[in-house]
């Protein structure tokens, strides 16, 4: 009996064994998550959101990520629970401050696709030690005051303003031609970014080449396709390709990142040797200085020197690449969100001829401006109005074009509605933990996100939120009037809740906020009103075909069609 006892316990060993490992799983993947765990008192985005990633990777994946959680939110609240271990706020006070301002490392979804060369630039950091060392190297040349001052970038706009851009609408408003303003935008963009980075001599000039333009951006294009699979699934993916499964196309994309890098490194090298010349040719114009380029280069090379006393040749050949990574992603992001947010720009304005002609007013104002003497006549170079005592080739300063309240109202506005980057910027909860939405004890190591598609959708602060009002931007002087329910042209309107401007701009989010926003947030806005001005002085624009207009759902994302055809009238 007592063999047969052993011989039956010995059997069961295996069977508990299996009972236990079931358990265990129930506990830690159903039970858990469900009910024990600090994020179980937060809203489910889905029902399976405890349990599984599923739902939110099947979003991403099919591009709806941002209009799922913007339905989240507007049924459950500022705080929705998106996975087992994933989380969205929407809101300031209580979500996005102390997220963004309060210390949370970037998540490892930057670094996954946002390195360059192999290296890691400022966007793509997770720690914040790095990021801030990198961003004192150049936080000040982008820094409005430097920007308002700048004789490089005075020389640099008036350049590509007057021997590029204007006589491209000359012949466009002679001739009556259409045009893909989507495309020509990301080659103006192009052009003014790669000219503060590198110095006019070593800057693209897309406005003028278009095949050049059209090539680099067909590989920006690739570069930028299927990228859910390396930076929500990295493991799973590399695992996958060393089976020989790609999820992306992988000869495309060597070609697409070896041409972009290239194509980068190029314009670097070009600086340098820019930089080196210009030390002994003192007449230089001022447009050829690479701004950006030798303040890093400087900046980099002064910390080596402190860090290990002299530099090797191993270190210049890694300053070469780190500096290629850093102005890459300067380069990328700056052409690519600035030609979006002008592009749905002129779409808007394209709807609203007297809205136009408001705009136009009020460039007129401005001295010097930006109206031309023979706006749809290409023989003629140039040059301002026959009328004007301004200067040969006038640019406004930065200053002025900040004080004009409609045009600023203009760009908010399409900034909070079609903002380029409208998709989550992912943190992680620190260690120690953190308190969100009202909802303590959230604990360490939480993937947690704020996405601008839903902050400039809270009806509270926007009323209307679908709707395109530049008007909700311009305030009465003590900075609080009605929100509008909607002005038509004829200027009818309904009073509705009373918004302060600065509530507004705590939601404005296009930038993002705290110690990591958008570096060149003053050049963007600088360089898309100088454009919208240059524009509406001189043309009306009428729309061709707006066929897939609507913007795309992602990260970074334009018109689903890639195209906006607008036909240039001259103003008489």
């Amino acid at each position: 009996m007592g063999f047969m006892a052993n011989l039956l316990t010995l059997r069961s060993i295996p069977s508990i064994a299996f009972v236990s490992v079931v358990f265990l799983a129930l506990y830690k993947y159903i039970i858990y998550p469900l009910f024990l765990s600090p994020l179980s008192k937060l809203p489910n985005a889905h029902p399976t959101a405890p349990i599984s990633p599923a739902w939110i990777l099947y979003c991403r994946w099919s591009g709806r990520e941002n209009r799922s959680i913007q339905a989240a939110h507007a049924k459950y609240g500022p705080v929705v629970r998106l996975g087992p271990n994933e989380i969205s706020v929407n809101s300031v006070e209580d979500g996005i401050r102390p997220v963004y301002s309060g210390g949370f490392e970037k998540h490892a979804w930057y670094p996954n696709v946002f390195s360059n060369y192999s290296k890691r630039n400022m966007f793509a950091m997770m720690e914040s030690k790095p990021h801030s060392n990198r961003k004192r190297m150049l936080s000040n040349i982008y820094a409005k005051s430097t920007l308002s001052n700048s004789t490089h970038l005075h020389a640099l706009s008036e350049i590509l303003l007057y021997e590029r851009f204007f006589p491209i609408f000359q012949n466009l408003a002679a001739n009556s031609t259409p045009v893909d303003m989507f495309d020509l935008l990301n080659g103006v963009t192009m052009d003014f970014i790669t000219g503060y980075l590198f110095g006019l001599s070593a800057s693209t000039n897309f406005m003028q080449n278009p095949d050049k333009r059209h090539r680099c951006m067909e590989m920006f294009h690739h570069r930028g396709t299927n990228l859910f699979w390396p930076q929500e699934l990295p493991k799973f993916t590399r695992f996958l390709g060393r089976l020989g499964i790609h999820m992306q196309n992988q000869k495309t994309l060597r070609m697409a990142n070896r041409e972009i890098e290239q194509f980068n490194i190029d314009m670097c090298d070009a600086a340098d040797r820019a930089l080196e010349s210009n030390k002994q040719d003192i007449e230089k114009s001022a447009a050829d200085e690479p701004v950006v380029y030798a303040q890093l280069k400087t900046a980099m090379s002064k910390q080596r020197i402190k860090e290990s006393g002299e530099l090797t040749e191993k270190d210049f050949a890694d300053q070469r690449l780190q500096i290629a990574s850093e102005l890459l992603d300067h380069l990328a992001a700056g052409h690519e969100t600035s030609a979006i947010a002008l592009t749905y720009t002129m779409w808007e304005l394209s709807q609203r001829p007297a809205l136009q002609s408001k705009l136009r007013a009020e460039l007129l104002t401005l001295s010097p401006n930006l109206v031309l003497s023979h706006p749809s006549d290409p023989s003629h170079p140039p040059s301002p109005s026959s009328s004007s005592s301004s200067p040969a080739r006038p640019i406004p300063s930065f200053k002025d074009l900040d004080t004009l309240p409609l045009l600023h109202a203009i760009l908010y506005e399409t900034l909070r509605l079609h903002p380029s980057i409208p998709g989550p910027q992912p943190r992680v909860t620190p260690p120690s933990g953190t308190s969100l939405g009202g909802y303590a004890a959230i604990p360490g190591g939480v993937r947690v996100s704020a996405q601008p598609y839903s902050l400039h959708r809270c009806e509270n602060v926007f009323p209307e939120p679908e709707k395109w009002l530049p008007e909700r931007w311009m305030e009465a002087p003590d900075f609080e009037r009605s929100e509008k329910k909607g002005i038509e042209e004829d200027g009818d309107e309904e009073a509705g809740e009373k918004v302060s401007i600065r509530e507004k701009e705590k939601y404005f989010w296009a930038f993002g906020s705290g110690g990591r926003m958008c570096v060149g947030s003053n050049f963007a806005i600088h360089e898309m009103k100088l454009v919208l001005a240059s524009v509406y002085s001189n043309y009306t624009t009428t729309i061709v075909d707006d066929t897939g207009i609507e913007q795309g759902d992602g990260y970074t994302t334009g018109p689903v069609g890639g195209k906006l055809v607008l036909k240039f009238d001259a103003v008489v």
